[in-house]
Formats: structure tokens, sequence, C-alpha cells
């Protein structure tokens, strides 16, 4: 039986964004092994047919050392399992992958998925260039390496001509249904994310100040996780502000979403960076609006005034704009977008469109 190993940041992640891509390739007669650093979701994984390895190691470590221990860890476990193939995501994992494959001469076909260039390719520092270089040269000793829009192929296609683009890690249109008895009068808008600095929530909260200082009735809800030990967190000012403000609600982490999808009369993203959002999938899948920053990853799923708004990226007055504007359109049209919103997702973001691109990779 041919083996597939998948290295993640999180068994989470695994379940959330990949758990059809899994059964898929257990129904194709593919054994498929998991290696997480962590085993909060290693029964679901066990129950999809999974065999799943633990190796525990910091997501946000930068020490040397250590990064070296866990790579060999990674390299000797891969050695005992014998995959032919390695699907990997996420950074730290994708690194991992592409040493592995280098220093097995290839033994091991690497498939890596790129799915968005965050704080690496935010920040401007020596140690993130030099992560960055880094990053793009590696990925040439990868067997395929898949990018969820096309500004990212771009900037590793002159290194690595083995790349091309899936619509994210796609999405069950089964999941999720048009928001019905939404009259879209409530002004709520909806932030789901983790809360970091390059999701733009400091940009979000001070346009939602320049509302609240003109009186204009709104509510604003985020969801997401809040991690004080990652460095790129918001920091603590601010998240004290968000978790004890009058006309926030904030909620943090919920695995089942939909009851706030109904809540919504659009999701908002101001990020700096994506590789393809699943809370902007989700929403348009609900037949909500979705308002965005014009950044890779954002400006590929939103066409102006057609499914959602955009705006300038950290700038924090067009995004106020943009909401009174978005405030002030008829409900008629905010139906509208959100009706165009559904069968762009429809046409061109199912999670069968991935998996057949995965399938293909594997099966050539």
């Amino acid at each position: 039986m041919k083996k597939i190993c998948i290295i993640s940041n999180s068994s989470y992640n695994l379940i959330n964004f990949r758990k059809e891509l899994i059964i898929s390739l257990i129904s194709k007669g593919y054994s498929v092994c998991t290696i997480t650093p962590d085993n909060n979701y290693s029964f679901e994984l066990t129950n999809l047919g999974c065999v799943n390895y633990i190796l525990n190691y910091g997501s946000h470590d930068t020490n040397l050392f250590s990064n070296i221990k866990n790579l060999i860890n990674h390299y000797k476990l891969i050695r005992k399992i014998q995959p032919k193939f390695i699907l990997s995501f996420t950074i730290k994992p994708n690194l991992i992958s592409f040493i592995i494959s280098l220093i097995s001469l290839g033994n091991y076909k690497v498939i890596a998925t790129i799915s968005g260039l965050g704080t690496v390719f935010i920040k401007q520092n020596i140690k993130f260039i030099f992560l960055r270089y880094l990053y793009i040269f590696l990925s040439k000793f990868s067997y395929h390496c898949f990018f969820h829009n096309a500004d990212d192929l771009k900037l590793f296609s002159k290194i690595n001509k083995k790349v091309s683009i899936v619509p994210g890690s796609g999405i069950d249109l089964n999941k999720f249904e048009i928001v019905k008895n939404n009259n879209f009068n409530n002004k709520n808008f909806l932030f789901v994310g983790r809360l970091i600095n390059e999701k733009g929530l400091n940009e979000l909260i001070r346009a939602s100040k320049i509302l609240i200082s003109r009186n204009i009735d709104f509510s604003l809800t985020i969801i997401g996780d809040y991690d004080k030990d990652n460095p790129n967190s918001i920091n603590s000012n601010l998240f004290n502000e968000i978790n004890n403000s009058k006309f926030i609600k904030y909620f943090g982490f919920k695995e089942n979403i939909k009851k706030f999808y109904k809540k919504a009369d659009c999701v908002i993203l101001p990020s700096y960076r994506e590789g393809m959002p699943k809370s902007l999938l989700e929403a348009s899948l609900s037949g909500l609006p979705i308002l965005g920053s014009d950044v890779p990853g954002i400006n590929n799923l939103i066409i102006n005034n057609f499914n959602g708004m955009m705006f300038n990226i950290l700038d924090y007055k067009s995004l106020a704009d943009t909401m009174i504007k978005f405030i002030n359109l008829s409900i008629e049209k905010k139906k509208l977008l959100g009706i165009n919103g559904r069968k762009i997702i429809e046409e061109n973001y199912s999670v069968d469109i991935v998996i057949k691109n995965y399938l293909k990779i594997i099966n050539e």
C-alpha cells in the first residue's frame, strides 16, 4: 500500500482544513499518517483512518539548535515510515519537508502547500528577509508546490517551476447554506481570525472608533483565538480593549461559527496579506457580503461592489469609509452581494476541485 505522510503545525488545522482531502486519499487506497506537534484532535484523525504521530516543537521557537533537533527527529520518523509522498502545510512543516527532500535526494516526494506568506513576507528585518529567501530557495527541492493565489506563486516561480494554484483549502458546498431570515439591517460586522497584528485588528478598532464618534449605529463581533505567547499576537493593551469594549462582542475561539454568520450583515477582514481566507469563503457560501483589504489572497476573491467591498491596506480611514458605505447600501444591494458571492464559491472554490488537483499530482 502506498504511504502518504502529512506534516502540519497542528492537528486542528488538518481536521478543519484538510479533512476531506484525507478522507479522499484513504478512500483511494493510500495509507495516511500524520505528524503534528499536538494531540488535540488525534482522536478525530484516528477515526478518519490515519496513524498519528506526535512530535512536539515550539511553533514560534526561533532557537537554531532546537529547530535542528526538530528537523532530525522528523527525518528519523520519515525514514521509519518510508512514505512515497510527504504533504506539508504552513511554513515550518514546509521547510522541514524541503530539507528532508534535499538530504534524501528526492527519495520522498514532497508536495507542499504554501497557503499564505504572512509574517515572514511582511516584516522587513534581516532575520525575516533571510528566511524569505531561504524558503523560496528550498522550495525548488519539492516535487510540487501548491499556492492559493497568483501573487504568491509569482514570487516562487522564478526558482521553482513545479508550481500551480489551488483555490485555497476548498470548502464543502453542503456545509453552509444561505443564511435565512437575514434582513441585513442589524449593521453587524463580523471578524473571524486569529488575534494577530497581521490581521489588521488595530486598524479595525481605530476605524470603529470613527463610526462611534459620528454616532453611527453598528456593532462589531470578533471571533478568534488570542495566544499571548505568540510574538505576532496583538499586544495586551489592544486585547484588553477588545475584550472590555462596550461596542465589541468578543467570543474567543469557536469551532462552529454558523450561528454567528446568521447574525452578521457581512464578514470583514482587514488583513495585510492572505493565502485564501477560509472565513471569507464560508461567509460567501452563507450568502454574506465580504469586506477586505486590497491585498493578495483577498483581492483574488472580492470583486468590488459585486460580492463585497475592498479598502486600502493599513488605512483605518479607508476602512471606516468602506464600513459606512456598506451600512448605507440598500438591503436589496446587500442581498445581491451575498447571492453573487455564493455563486462565485460554488463555481470556483469547491473542495472537490482542490482534491482533484492533489490527486492529479500524486497519480502522476
